[in-house]
């Protein structure tokens, strides 16, 4: 076994993505196995930040870059509902801290993963969207831009946009409210959801 500090291969490490390799201890041991999905970005952070390892042998035989959720390449590390849940949380991460140096890179990561979430299991993606529970409304502005996004992505598919404005599209969507998440939030949680009406001037 070839250990090398996981900082190393750090940019092989998605947030919202199974790990592409085993993580080990100094000594070998193993403490996260392959497929163990990155949940959010502190979880990614805490990783590079913890002195931990990789098997070198194991990374080379992993060349290519990690598959982003969704994919159909190889059987799914997780089931579909924890990977539609990761999504959701890490474009909380991303829209919470929208000031960071990758939140391009995250939004294009996601805008990847709704892609082929919707492209490869359609039936799913629609049926989340549709069953989702309506009174967790503190995450309305989040959901709300995520079952867009889904929208967008299956009738640009069904209208055969090419892939680059299809992808436009699911950013936009994705990102349309930036500004307003909380307050959607806030807004959903006081019933009906609508802003207060102006007051009259006498």
């Amino acid at each position: 076994m070839n250990l090398i500090p996981i900082g190393e291969v750090s940019a092989q490490i998605n947030c919202g993505a199974p790990l592409p390799w085993n993580v080990r201890d100094v000594e070998g041991k193993l403490l996260l196995a392959r497929g163990y999905l990155v949940e959010t970005m502190e979880m990614q952070h805490n990783l590079l930040r913890r002195g931990v390892f990789v098997d070198a042998d194991e990374v080379h035989a992993r060349k290519e870059q990690p598959p982003m959720l969704f994919g159909a390449s190889e059987r799914p590390a997780v089931p579909f509902a924890q990977q539609w849940d990761a999504v959701e949380r890490r474009l909380t991460e991303l829209l919470t801290n929208y000031l960071d140096g990758k939140f391009l890179r995250g939004i294009s990561d996601v805008e990847s993963m709704i892609a082929i979430a919707s492209e490869e299991h359609t039936d799913q993606t629609i049926y989340s969207v549709i069953r989702h529970d309506q009174e967790r409304f503190a995450s309305y502005g989040i959901t709300h831009s995520i079952h867009v996004a889904c929208v967008c992505s299956i009738l640009a598919t069904r209208l055969g946009w090419s892939k680059k404005n299809k992808a436009t599209v699911i950013n936009a969507a994705l990102t349309m409210n930036l500004s307003i998440i909380a307050l959607q939030g806030e807004l959903a949680r006081s019933g009906g959801g609508h802003f207060p009406a102006p007051k009259k001037c006498d």
